[in-house]
């Protein structure tokens, strides 16, 4: 939008929005669905009789059902996984970050050809011109 920015007004609207909350959100559901059927409470009875006086007490853990059990379940799951979490949005940073770096690249090489003044980090701009075996230079303080 920054490149662009009359076209900004034609993406960003709140029916754009809503559309992008409803698909991350049903992504979302999808993505923890599974997790629903893999495990299931069991009661541990000889755990309760050890380690707790009040015996109107109980104690449950998490069990794997037969869908959690299954070999290919699991398989699936942990690969969808460590794509969703690491592999797609790393690699995307990497490309990403990799743009960014040769369009800075880019600027510096047409900034350099054109003689153009680059902003400095105090926001001085510093042209140097050789004519006639003097340089000159000159100095603006940028405000942006």
């Amino acid at each position: 939008m920054i490149c662009r920015p009359f076209v900004g007004p034609l993406y960003c609207t709140m029916k754009n929005a809503r559309y992008v909350t409803f698909i991350i959100y049903l992504v979302g559901v999808f993505y923890a669905l599974p997790l629903m059927f893999e495990y299931e409470p069991h009661e541990e009875r000889w755990l309760s009789e050890i380690l707790l006086v009040n015996h109107n007490k109980n104690i449950y853990r998490l069990k794997l059902t037969k869908l959690g059990q299954n070999a290919i379940f699991r398989w699936i799951y942990v690969l969808i996984n460590a794509l969703g979490v690491y592999v797609i949005p790393l690699t995307i940073i990497a490309v990403l970050n990799r743009k960014l770096f040769l369009s800075i690249r880019l600027l510096k090489q047409r900034s350099n050809e054109n003689n153009a003044p680059l902003t400095t980090r105090q926001g001085i701009k510093f042209v140097s011109r050789r004519s006639s075996g003097t340089i000159l230079c000159r100095s603006s303080v940028c405000h942006a």
